[in-house]
């Protein structure tokens, strides 16, 4: 007796069958299928943070806010810090799109579907989730903005952010041309 699915009569839906590359990325901190800005915005609130269990220096002398920022999935390197090298790590994967991603307001629809009505309030959670190319455009040119600002400050990190901001021109150049710009 073989064991093989059972596959007579059931018909996949095509995308199901396609999608078999780009499931997961480590830069999409939220697991939401993309990688965008949602993500940023955790990289950001634990950006300097120190792992309170494994911290290099005297715990004492430092400030308790360095700990309570602390979000493991933001340190790539597993250094017990999120700075430059994890920001880095996150560029790699910037703008990823999982294979099975729909986008969110799909989502929003099945699920209000299910439920039998529309679910005002998933509606207006997710509406942020849509992906707009000229929004996205401006949060990238004010990000380069700030990214100079910081290597003003901190010269001993411009290496790390001149690479960052590499990918950044990258995309910026990709959205220039979906614009027209």
């Amino acid at each position: 007796m073989r064991c093989e699915p059972k596959t007579a009569g059931v018909a996949a839906a095509a995308d199901e069958a396609l999608c078999t590359e780009s499931v997961y990325e480590r830069a999409d901190l939220d697991a939401d299928g993309i990688v965008d800005f949602f993500d940023f915005a955790l990289l950001g609130a634990a950006w300097k943070s120190l792992d309170p269990d494994n911290c290099p220096v005297d715990p004492n002398l430092l400030d308790p806010n360095d700990f309570a920022r602390w979000n493991a999935v933001c340190d790539f390197n597993t250094d017990h810090i999120v700075d430059m090298k994890d920001m880095g790590a996150f560029a790699d994967g910037w703008l990823w799109v999982a294979c099975w991603y729909k986008g969110q307001t799909e989502l929003g629809e099945m699920m209000s579907m299910s439920q039998g009505g529309p679910s005002y309030a998933l509606e207006a959670e997710t509406a942020t989730e849509v992906y707009e190319p000229a929004a996205e455009y401006e949060t990238l040119m004010e990000i380069v903005k700030w990214l100079a600002e910081v290597a003003e400050e901190e010269p001993d990190i411009e290496v790390e952010i001149d690479e960052f901001m590499k990918v950044i021109q990258e995309n910026l150049s990709e959205l220039q041309e979906q614009l027209d710009l």
